[in-house]
């Protein structure tokens, strides 16, 4: 199994005894077919991505797609997320959490694509946490997303429902 493919399953199935749940699909109706996706988040992870040490990142959640050039061939998996997006993390725009949230999809044709309430006609994110429970140390986080952005020629939407976003 390569590097990604262990990453995603480390992801999909969580280190905890809850599991990741997802209802809801992101999409893109692109004019160019490439970036056209329509796609459930395949896993979650509270752990950010943006390089900071503990306690100093402004990230909330990061649900993450399959990366089709880092599937294990010896899975045939072809429909579970061709060409979709690779990335969406939520943050503040600090690491205050009362300042506004935003959000950077990262796609494979399109990296750092950034969401806001300025450029999305919807932008909500609601979340909770629950509290820790044996084995695991730190909460998971449950809630939901909705947008409906135009940016760079795309029309990004989502409506998503998770639970159990663990770190």
């Amino acid at each position: 199994m390569r590097a990604g493919s262990i990453l995603l399953a480390t992801l999909l199935t969580g280190c905890s005894s809850t599991a990741f749940h997802v209802t809801g699909v992101v999409a893109n109706d692109a004019p160019v077919l490439r970036d056209a996706y329509r796609s459930v988040p395949q896993g979650c992870t509270r752990d950010p991505f943006d390089g900071r040490p503990p306690g100093q990142s402004s990230s909330i959640a990061t649900f993450v797609w399959e990366e089709p050039g880092m599937r294990d061939p010896s899975v045939d998996n072809r429909d579970t997320a061709p060409d979709a997006p690779l990335r969406l993390e939520f943050s503040h725009l600090s690491p205050d959490p009362s300042t506004p949230v935003v959000a950077t999809l990262h796609t494979r044709y399109k990296p750092g694509i950034a969401l806001s309430q300025k450029v999305c006609a919807d932008f909500r994110f609601t979340a909770q946490e629950h509290p820790a429970r044996a084995p695991e140390t730190r909460p998971s986080l449950s809630g939901a997303f909705t947008l409906d952005c135009r940016v760079h020629g795309d029309h990004i939407t989502a409506d998503v429902h998770f639970e159990h976003c663990d770190f």
